[in-house]
């Protein structure tokens, strides 16, 4: 069973939420660019990455209270990721708010930059977000909206819709 950050490592953070449970089996970097609200769970094996200390927003990553993100979470932030409250987030997704570029096929991905560097991914009240799922790039999911286990999220989602697929594409409003 994982246990909790003490709070010599909690008060590290911008903000730290009563009641909220991390893991100490994951990962970050950069918690005073972290902001988690009250009563989040965010289990083991996650990796919470700020891309480029100090450019941009602070804080970089926000997570609203009474979120739980299960197993294997990767958020990585070169802008501004933000949840809102109650948000569902399933094993092993992946959200980001940039990517890498792909342009020379003879050099490692990781060498070639990134893309965009001004997007931003929100994700609205009550969403879920189920396992397997990507999201990267500049895109909002509204309020209440499902995205289907193993999608790839390229464009936004309006509220209250269910979208599946890669791409993926709403299949329910």
């Amino acid at each position: 069973m994982s246990v909790s950050l003490e709070p010599e490592q909690s008060c590290l953070f911008n903000h730290f939420g009563a009641g909220t449970f991390l893991a100490t089996n994951g990962k970050y970097n950069h918690p005073e660019e972290i902001s988690i609200g009250s009563s989040v769970f965010i289990d083991h094996k996650y990796w919470i990455n700020i891309i480029a200390k100090g450019i941009g927003h602070t804080p970089k990553i926000i997570i609203g209270e009474l979120c739980r993100c299960e197993e294997g979470l990767i958020i990585s932030v070169i802008n501004r990721i933000e949840l809102e409250r109650n948000v569902r987030i399933g094993k092993y997704v992946c959200i980001s708010d940039t990517d890498h570029a792909y342009k020379d096929i003879g050099k490692p991905i990781q060498t070639q930059g990134l893309t965009g560097v001004e997007g931003q991914v929100w994700i609205g009240e009550g969403a879920v977000i189920e396992q397997g799922v990507v999201i990267a790039g500049n895109i909002r999911i509204g309020r209440g909206s499902i995205i289907r286990a193993n999608s790839l999220v390229e464009h936004d989602i309006p509220a209250h819709c269910i979208a599946e697929g890669v791409p993926a594409r709403i299949v329910s409003s």
